[in-house]
Formats: C-alpha cells, sequence, structure tokens
C-alpha cells in the first residue's frame, strides 16, 4: 500500500516536472521566435532613431546622494550615418560618423 502511494507520488511530480519542462521549452520557443521578428524588423529599416531620458543616483561615503540626469536623440541611417545628441546637467554633447556602406 505504502509502496503504491510513493509511486503514485514519485509518477505525479515527475509528470508536473515534465510540464514545467515542456513550458519552459514553449517560452524559450516564444522568445526566440519573438526577437527573431524584432530583429528582421529592424533589419529592413533605413532608419530608426529614439530619444531617451537617464538618471543616475550616487551615494557616497559621506552618505550625500549626487543625481545626474541625461536626456538625448539617437539616430541611425543606413547604411551611412549614425548620430547622438545628449544633454546632461552641465553639458551638451553630440557625436556622428558617416561612413561608407
Amino acid at each position: 500500500m505504502k509502496s503504491a502511494k510513493m509511486s503514485a507520488i514519485v509518477l505525479a511530480v515527475a509528470a508536473a516536472g515534465m510540464a514545467s519542462m515542456s513550458v519552459a521549452r514553449a517560452d524559450e520557443a516564444q522568445a526566440r521566435s519573438l526577437l527573431k521578428a524584432m530583429s528582421d524588423y529592424l533589419g529592413v529599416q533605413k532608419t530608426i532613431s529614439f530619444e531617451y531620458d537617464t538618471n543616475l543616483d550616487i551615494v557616497n561615503t559621506q552618505q550625500q546622494k549626487i543625481g545626474l540626469a541625461s536626456s538625448g536623440t539617437l539616430t541611425l541611417e543606413r547604411p551611412t550615418s549614425f548620430t547622438q545628441r545628449a544633454q546632461a546637467d552641465l553639458r551638451m554633447s553630440r557625436w556622428s560618423s558617416m561612413g561608407r556602406p
């Protein structure tokens, strides 16, 4: 009787483990599929651009909090141009690259 219960428990645990493994594989397959679709979409775009805002908080050894903020834009025009413009708290910078295909 105990042996039958133990076998049933082991079988149930094994089945649950297999089910969770198949779900994990399905999630991984779906993640790969989504990543490939996004990569394919970005791969055919001639121009990609976005704006960003960032904040970085630093606490020094005297427990003072220093906050650094910046924002900017990034533009990629294929196949020849890459431009980044950034505005930080104390300075503004621009970086560009005009290359050949």
